[in-house]
């Protein structure tokens, strides 16, 4: 699990990740490495939602306030989104999205493995009150 100081927010809004991964929200760049994927407007705007959320952890109904205040059912473009943020991660080694279904809440970090998964469900239950 990251600490909260990994990701520092700059002036110009890059923000550093793990392993020389970089997120450059004003030019909505992904940098790793040598490679650099272009992302699309809203799904650049959710990696730094997701950056700036307490321990990166964004409920459903967070994700569908930024992006859609109606109240029709947007379930379908919520998982658009969150697919279309799964996609950019597809070739970055150590970074997924997690859902937790229960409580409709996703989790940008580390592929967690065993008891980093448990040590991430218990901040979840302590700090959301949720599992």
């Amino acid at each position: 699990r990251w600490q909260k100081n990994i990701v520092a927010p700059t002036s110009v809004h890059i923000y550093y990740m793990d392993q020389g991964i970089m997120f450059d929200a004003d030019l909505r760049k992904l940098i790793f490495g040598k490679e650099e994927i272009q992302i699309l407007p809203q799904t650049a705007i959710l990696l730094k939602h997701f950056l700036e959320a307490p321990d990166y952890i964004l409920k459903d109904e967070e994700i569908k306030k930024i992006f859609w205040s109606d109240k029709s059912n947007n379930d379908p473009r919520l998982h658009n989104a969150i697919s279309r943020l799964r996609r950019v991660f597809e070739n970055v080694p150590s970074i997924e999205i997690q859902r937790y279904e229960k409580n409709n809440i996703l989790f940008l970090g580390k592929i967690l493995l065993g008891k980093e998964k448990e040590q991430i469900k218990t901040i979840i239950s302590d700090e959301i009150g949720i599992f």
